[in-house]
């Protein structure tokens, strides 16, 4: 094995850890945010329209790819490549996109915004996020790549896009509490 071959499954190894503990790592930089935060009704309202963006995008992704986005290992029932898939890759070769991970972002750039931590902080916390998730989709790509040889036809699914439910819950909390902190 070469020392490529063995760094990138190192690679693909901590993106595996850090999917199944994508939750814990996302609440832990919370607490933080909202330890350090200084919102204000204004920064709340204004950052509104980034949220729902990316709550609009996560809705539309997960039309597409349903409940196996939510689980704690890699793993696909299919290789989606329709809908937000195909807009959203790392790469161009990339078999796939990672909408998910887009709505995601914006999310977090929406609640840094809401929250108002100390630049330097919110800086730290969106560079976090995109190791993160950067380790993620490599862990993913590496999954999907020897997994699927041929991609779904599969449309979008309202019943799948449904399961965003937990996610606007999360959101409506983590307002709430900006709210109350204001």
């Amino acid at each position: 094995m070469s020392s490529e071959q063995g760094s990138g499954i190192r690679i693909e190894r901590l993106g595996r850890i850090l999917f199944h503990w994508r939750g814990l790592v996302g609440f832990i930089g919370f607490l933080i945010v909202f330890w350090w935060s200084r919102p204000t009704v204004g920064s709340c309202l204004l950052s509104v329209p980034i949220v729902l963006v990316g709550l609009g995008l996560r809705f539309w992704a997960m039309g597409y790819i349903g409940k196996a986005a939510r689980g704690n290992e890699i793993g696909a029932e299919k290789l989606v490549q329709g809908g937000p898939y195909r807009l959203f890759k790392l790469r161009r070769s990339s078999a796939t996109g990672h909408p998910l991970y887009a709505g995601n972002f914006l999310l977090v750039i929406g609640t840094l915004f809401a929250l108002r931590p100390p630049f330097v902080l919110g800086v730290v916390i969106l560079g976090l996020f995109l190791v993160e998730y950067s380790l993620i989709a490599w862990a993913e790509e590496r999954f999907l790549a020897g997994s699927f040889a041929e991609p779904t036809r599969d449309g979008f699914s309202f019943r799948n896009a449904a399961t965003e439910w937990q996610t606007l819950v999360v959101m409506v909390l983590i307002y709430a509490f900006g709210f109350l902190k204001a």
